[in-house]
């Protein structure tokens, strides 16, 4: 679900919901997490393990989803600041990602441990709500820079998004950046399946 995020930039910019590209989006993925994380939370899935896997995909899908939009907003806002906007608003992202990822990890790993894997979904949903929250009273004027793209039609932004994503591939530093990511994906292998079986395996770890 966060292999293809370029795409969902693609779509928040193209396609608006009332309006907006970005203050929509972010209400309608923080709404999904909160109620799929809710139902994981209320309802038994082990015996339908589909429906669960759904859920799980939509928070996924929600998350990536709202992490493109948020980086919509900081590079708007960026903007605002040529000189520092771009560095102090990385700081300040990778600051609360580090300590949120921290936290959270460490706490979700205690709450697995000891309590049921239904209270990680409870909060889960709770963070989608505080999301949803903040989503609806974010400040209308963030998107005020976009006013001209948003009052185009459809073709309109199709047309233009598509421009500026051939004018990017201009840039040689970027294309280079694309091919390292494409074969860092594809022939750079990933251990994570190997080292958790090996950590339910002969290390004995609980499987939740």
């Amino acid at each position: 679900m966060w292999t293809p995020k370029l795409f969902y930039g693609i779509i928040s910019d193209t396609f608006t919901i009332c309006g907006s590209r970005k203050k929509s989006y972010f209400i309608l993925f923080a709404a999904i997490q909160m109620i799929s994380a809710y139902i994981l939370a209320f309802f038994e899935t082990r015996e339908n393990y589909h429906f669960a896997v759904v859920c799980l995909s939509l928070i996924q899908l929600s998350q990536a989803f709202m992490d493109v939009i948020a980086d919509g907003l900081m590079v708007s806002q960026q903007k605002m600041d040529p000189e520092n906007g771009s560095e102090d608003l990385q700081l300040l992202s990778w600051i609360s990602y580090g300590v949120g990822g921290t936290v959270f990890g460490i706490c979700g790993g205690v709450f697995l441990e000891y309590y049921s894997e239904r209270l990680i979904f409870f909060l889960t949903g709770f963070l989608g709500l505080i999301l949803l929250l903040s989503a609806i009273c974010l400040n209308p004027a963030l998107e005020k820079s976009h006013e001209k793209v948003i009052s185009m039609s459809l073709f309109e932004r199709v047309k233009f998004n598509f421009w500026t994503i051939y004018q990017a591939l201009k840039v040689r530093a970027l294309i280079r950046i694309i091919i390292f990511v494409i074969i860092l994906g594809g022939f750079v292998p990933s251990f994570n399946e190997y080292l958790y079986a090996y950590e339910v395996g002969p290390l004995g770890f609980s499987q939740l």
